[in-house]
């Protein structure tokens, strides 16, 4: 049908644009890369390698608010994709939204497999949050992941000694 020729069409050209955009980036091309990738925007704005890529452009450009729409929207869209999440993680922690980056480590927890260095991530941000209590029952999740170990005792020890003190 017309439908899907115009289609496979249209992803032919984005990937197309898309190829070059990234090639350009390589080359430093930053200028020639950054209007590659906003024509793909405009051909597939659901792409979410586009909005990936953008993303860091529109940080490097100071525009923050359109960053963190793309990368919220496409962490929405593939909550599995650890990439996507990272890069959104790390833009909650350079605007200070610790309890947004929080938030985010402990909806990653429930998709991933390999999880101890979320759970480090998680607790180091509980701790900077003086969420003493829930950094605790991170380092017991981390511990039950993983089996005891003397990482994880040290840093239970200065948990205790924090508590102690608030």
């Amino acid at each position: 049908s017309q439908h899907s020729a115009d289609n496979t069409a249209r992803e032919r050209a984005v990937e197309y644009y898309y190829l070059q955009a990234i090639s350009m980036l390589e080359q430093d091309s930053l200028d020639a890369s950054f209007e590659l990738l906003e024509h793909c925007r405009m051909l597939a704005p659901g792409s979410s390698a586009v909005q990936y890529d953008l993303s860091a452009f529109y940080q490097f450009l100071g525009k923050d608010s359109l960053a963190h729409e793309m990368l919220e929207d496409i962490v929405a869209k593939e909550p599995l994709n650890m990439k996507y999440c990272e890069a959104l993680v790390e833009y909650y922690y350079r605007i200070n939204d610790k309890k947004s980056a929080i938030a985010l480590y402990e909806q990653m927890l429930e998709h991933v497999d390999s999880k101890s260095d979320i759970y480090m991530s998680l607790y180091n941000l509980d701790g900077e949050e003086k969420e003493f209590e829930k950094a605790m029952d991170v380092l017991d999740k981390l511990e039950k992941a993983e089996g005891k170990g003397e990482v994880i005792s040290l840093h239970r020890v200065k948990q205790l000694v924090m508590l102690q003190d608030s």
